[in-house]
C-alpha cells in the first residue's frame, strides 16, 4: 500500500512524500501538490493489482552486464547453456567477453555491397 506523508521543507513550503514498496525496495517520489501524490499513489497501486509495478531505478543497469547475465541465463529445454551461434551473414556474435571490454565486431557493409554489385573492393 502505498503511503503519502506531508512535510515542511526549509523555506516553509509544504511537500508530499508518496513512499511504496516496489520488488522488495522502498521507492519514494516526492510532489509539490497532494492531488499529485495521491494520483501517483493510486497510479502504482493499480499497476501492482496488474503486475506490472517495476522499480525505477532498476533502469539504471548498463546494458553490457544486463546482457551477460541475460545470455548466462538463458537454456535450452534439457537445463544445458544456449551454444554460440553464427549470424546468418556468416559473422559470430560479440561475446560477453568482449562487450565487457568494448570490443566489438565491424562490418564493411560498402564493402559487400560493391562485391555483389561488381564493383570490386572499396
Amino acid at each position: 500500500m502505498a503511503e503519502v506523508k506531508r512535510r515542511q521543507t526549509k523555506a516553509g513550503e509544504a511537500r508530499y512524500d508518496v513512499r511504496v514498496r516496489i520488488g522488495g525496495r522502498v521507492v519514494t517520489r516526492t510532489f509539490k501538490r497532494r492531488k499529485d501524490a495521491d494520483d501517483y499513489a493510486r497510479l502504482i497501486e493499480a499497476d501492482r493489482v496488474r503486475g506490472m509495478a517495476v522499480d525505477p531505478r532498476a533502469g539504471a543497469e548498463k546494458l553490457a552486464p544486463y546482457a551477460a547475465r541475460w545470455v548466462d541465463q538463458r537454456r535450452k529445454k534439457g537445463g544445458l547453456p544456449l551454444a554460440p551461434r553464427a549470424s546468418r551473414s556468416g559473422g559470430c556474435r560479440p561475446s560477453p567477453d568482449r562487450w565487457r571490454r568494448r570490443e566489438y565486431m565491424t562490418v564493411d557493409v560498402h564493402g559487400g555491397l560493391a562485391r555483389r554489385l561488381g564493383l570490386g573492393r572499396l
